[in-house]
């Protein structure tokens, strides 16, 4: 994610997800802008561990775990954090993410 260049941003975003989270993340994203901008937000991300939870029929939910690297006005040395994701893809629709959730959901949270 960069401040500057929010189109590529929200392009990867939506990258292989369904109509309905293309939608959901989409208005997450005009939301999100409203503190990417003034505070010069830019993150950089590497995969660290995906396991598959469960599997029902074409249904998968996998959990994720990524390093982000964030750097912003308050912080421009940066700080380091680990983002952690449930994520649910249809087999049977080309592997598309139908749903994305937080550490809530991959610690089993109600």
């Amino acid at each position: 994610m960069n401040y500057q260049d929010l189109a590529a941003w929200h392009k990867n975003l939506v990258q292989g997800t369904s109509p309905d989270m293309t939608n959901k993340l989409n208005q997450a994203a005009t939301a999100m802008e409203q503190i990417i901008v003034p505070v010069q937000w830019v993150s950089t991300s590497t995969p660290l561990s995906a396991k598959v939870r469960s599997h029902e029929g074409d249904m998968y939910v996998v959990d994720s775990f990524v390093s982000v690297m964030t750097k912003n006005a308050q912080a421009p040395d940066g700080l380091q954090s680990t983002a952690t994701y449930s994520i649910t893809l249809d087999r049977s629709d080309n592997w598309q993410i139908t749903d994305v959730g937080g550490i809530g959901a991959v610690a089993g949270a109600k």
